[in-house]
């Protein structure tokens, strides 16, 4: 319905999610990841390939399935990124051989970004579009349901000060 346009589309912060509604997306989401993870690994590359392309497909997926979340997508691999690349930096910085002696380099593009492997910029965005809005939303969740409590248990003189729409 939702995709059609049969439905009126209400404001997000008019949307109510059941505690039932996030535990069938979160186990829907532990799936798509283990299988993305489980088919990816048939095709025989490095494990940071298959983690790059499992949390690409379930960044997508969270992008089609919550669209109010797209932004968070993005703006989570560029954050991510940036903060990871600033470790990769500074380890090179600091130990110089680091990369050379610890990672398995012939298994790589041997393209390497400020000393990294490239591939390690790359599992930074992906785990950013992967993790970014799954925090998000986890985290958004939380809220509304800590604010319904609080109102809940609060007596008021005057009535509800908020509730929930219905």
């Amino acid at each position: 319905q939702r995709l059609t346009g049969a439905e009126k589309l209400r404001p997000v912060s008019n949307v109510a999610v059941s505690y039932d509604d996030i535990r069938r997306d979160n186990a829907l989401l532990g799936a798509l990841f283990l299988g993305g993870f489980g088919f990816t690994s048939q095709l025989g590359l490095n494990v940071i390939y298959d983690s790059a392309l499992t949390c690409t497909l379930v960044g997508v997926y969270i992008a089609w399935y919550r669209p109010r979340l797209r932004w968070q997508v993005w703006a989570g691999g560029v954050t991510f990124t940036v903060i990871y690349g600033v470790v990769l930096v500074v380890t090179g910085l600091r130990y110089p051989t680091f990369y050379d002696d610890y990672w398995n380099l012939k298994e790589l593009t041997g393209i390497r970004i400020a000393g990294a492997p490239l591939e390690e910029y790359l599992f930074a965005f992906t785990l950013g579009v992967f993790w970014a809005p799954l925090f998000e939303a986890w985290r958004s969740e939380r809220r509304a349901e800590t604010a319904q409590r609080r109102m809940e248990e609060r007596p008021s003189l005057w009535g509800p000060v908020w509730t929930y729409p219905s």
